[in-house]
């Protein structure tokens, strides 16, 4: 079973993958001390932060609370990184499957680093990284009332293009250095 330990760090929740024999429970029930590895919990212990979730030389932060496109980008300008840039289904299946908790709320969850705020209809990576891959969701981006940001929102890890003052989740990527 996987179970998902969190830890605060510069305005982020840091996540980390950790195979267990029992499943954690996904609640914040104060009364319990003894789990302490479920979403929501922070370490006020700096040294004792779980390791971020590493993936093709890039380091994954998820961001506490939800925020606008604009506001996530800042964070991750911030951070040392960018809004997350998925550059094959690879990529994309890892962000689904590490983040597949917040995907289930059933929510337009994960902020991309894509949108088209420049030029309509022409998607860009906010990194300035070429796009190359896609996977947006059957009949998106539609720019339905003016959807300019691209978000993870399915269950099946397609996008789809939302409005861009809307509050999501920010997931910040960050490229490691020296690997």
């Amino acid at each position: 079973m996987i179970d998902v330990r969190v830890a605060g760090l510069a305005g982020l929740v840091v996540l980390s993958l950790i195979a267990c024999g029992e499943g954690g429970d996904d609640n914040d029930d104060a009364d319990s001390d003894t789990d302490s590895n479920t979403v929501g919990d922070t370490d006020s212990d700096t040294a004792g932060l779980d390791p971020p979730i590493e993936y093709g030389g890039h380091t994954y932060y998820l961001s506490r609370a939800q925020m606008t496109w604009q506001e996530a980008s800042s964070l991750a300008q911030e951070s040392g990184g960018y809004l997350v840039t998925v550059n094959d289904q690879a990529e994309n299946d890892f962000v689904r499957d590490s983040y597949r908790s917040h995907l289930e709320e059933g929510a337009d969850i994960l902020w991309l680093g894509n949108n088209d705020i420049a030029v309509e209809g022409q998607w860009v990576w906010e990194n300035g990284e070429q796009v190359g891959y896609e996977n947006w969701h059957v009949g998106e981006p539609n720019d339905e009332g003016g959807q300019d940001c691209g978000h993870m929102w399915y269950m099946d890890g397609t996008w789809d293009d939302t409005v861009c003052t809307y509050a999501l989740f920010a997931l910040v990527e960050v490229e490691n250095q020296g690997k």
